[in-house]
């Protein structure tokens, strides 16, 4: 089977897992994918490319449960950046180069996953530039 190319657009995720003590809940936004050269099984001189982006939807706060001290310094005009991940690369069943680009993401999305583990809580925003190269073990 071969495919040339797919592209998603405008795409989202809505994830809930309920299995928590406190729920957790992400929000992706703006997904965006670009895949070329889809071949399965997979073809080791045309590699399967592909690129996207994502975004994180940070869940609002009702002004109501915000304590009046707090609301006051609050800037309603401060500049706030969207969390996002640009991610590109190659692959086959022998080989894959990813590298991507996180920016703003906050670290406190662990929290219900891996808080009880971390002593004092996990706060602030991950901004990375990452790559991996993955090559598959020889036969020998």
């Amino acid at each position: 089977m071969q495919v040339a190319s797919v592209e998603v657009r405008g795409g989202s995720v809505n994830w809930l897992d309920e299995a928590l003590a406190s729920p957790a809940e992400v929000r992706l936004t703006g997904i965006s994918l670009d895949a070329f050269v889809i071949s399965v099984p997979f073809a080791a001189n045309a590699p399967l490319r592909f690129n996207g982006t994502l975004g994180l939807d940070a869940p609002t706060v009702p002004a109501k449960s915000v304590p009046a001290k707090k609301r006051a310094a609050v800037r309603p005009d401060a500049p706030l950046t969207p969390a996002s991940l640009v991610f590109n690369g190659t692959a086959t069943d022998q080989a894959a180069q990813v590298t991507a680009t996180v920016a703003a993401w906050p670290m406190n999305m662990a929290v219900k996953y891996g808080g009880q583990f971390l002593l004092p809580a996990l706060g602030g925003q991950l901004d990375a530039q990452l790559g991996v190269n993955w090559q598959a073990a020889s036969n020998d």
